[in-house]
């Protein structure tokens, strides 16, 4: 048997650290951060306490990996979005249908992250990056707003921001009754100069 190459070692190590984030992920939704211990954890991804703590410092590290991976994601898409070569109109309803798929697909890391936004304490070493990014986050999207004429568009942009955190909200309380179709909808008829959105999703920007 030939030895293993750099980029299989590389795979098979970001394959472990996806199994041991999501069975982290798991526990933590369940017992909460505090309530689950790293022998839960490396019993429940069906690895060694050694192996874990192979990439792991910490429990706290494991936490902050999760986070961070989960908010990264919303930065690559939000800059692969804003950098394209489409109107701002687009670009604002592809970043809320977008972002609604990511919520769905992915519910429970979303609750996670709400559920820790209520217990600031967790992550205190962790916010000045998190409050550098949403900084970031939050230029990004002025310049969509920018661009679609609005007299004030920090304020349209942070209340845009409000209505799509509230949505999640909601969505994360009762996923299997709320109307997702429709509030995405009114969202953008709200959001998008009138004339430009209309409800089969087609967009002049």
């Amino acid at each position: 048997m030939s030895p293993r190459s750099s980029s299989q070692f590389e795979a098979m190590r970001q394959e472990s650290m996806h199994r041991i984030s999501e069975a982290a992920l798991e526990l933590f939704a369940e017992r909460g951060y505090k309530g689950a211990s790293i022998a839960q954890i490396s019993k429940r991804a069906g690895v060694s306490k050694g192996l874990l703590y192979n990439y792991f410092e910490s429990k706290q590290e494991l936490l902050h990996y999760i986070v961070l991976h989960a908010v990264e994601t919303g930065e690559d898409m939000l800059e692969e979005i804003v950098s394209s070569a489409a109107g701002p109109a687009e670009k604002l309803r592809q970043f809320t249908e977008r972002s609604i798929e990511l919520l769905v697909s992915d519910l429970k890391h979303w609750r996670l992250l709400a559920s820790l936004a209520f217990q600031p304490d967790i992550l205190n070493d962790l916010m000045p990056v998190l409050e550098q990014k949403q900084g970031d986050a939050m230029n990004k999207m002025k310049t969509v707003f920018e661009g679609l004429g609005y007299e004030n568009p920090t304020e349209e942009m942070l209340f845009y921001s409000a209505v799509m955190d509230g949505l999640a909200m909601q969505y994360m309380q009762a996923p299997g009754h709320y109307p997702m179709d429709q509030m995405k909808e009114l969202v953008l008829n709200k959001f998008l100069p009138k004339g430009v959105y209309t409800r089969n999703g087609e967009v002049w920007a």
